[in-house]
């Protein structure tokens, strides 16, 4: 009898989504596209994967708009080279 699997982290249920959504503003920006909003995305998700997940929010980046609204900013040191603008 096999072992049921372990349900996913909140932290890989989140990268999913986020992966997933991605995945559409790429594919919706070659016609014009769309701009994608985070607000405060990847809370769940650990340092180790956090430096993964910026890369590929950088490469997503090169190809779709990515507007991430954060109070954690430290939490997306790995996008690479995104603007940043703070506010007040």
């Amino acid at each position: 009898m096999n072992k049921p699997a372990k349900p996913f982290s909140g932290g890989t249920k989140e990268q999913i989504s986020l992966i997933s959504r991605l995945a559409c503003a790429i594919t919706v920006s070659k016609d014009g596209g769309a701009s994608l909003i985070l607000d405060d995305a990847l809370g769940y998700t650990d340092p180790e994967r956090l430096k993964l997940m910026g890369a590929v929010l950088a490469k997503a980046g090169r190809e779709c708009q990515i507007i991430i609204l954060t109070c954690v900013p430290d939490r997306y040191n790995n996008v690479g080279e995104a603007k940043v603008v703070r506010l007040g």
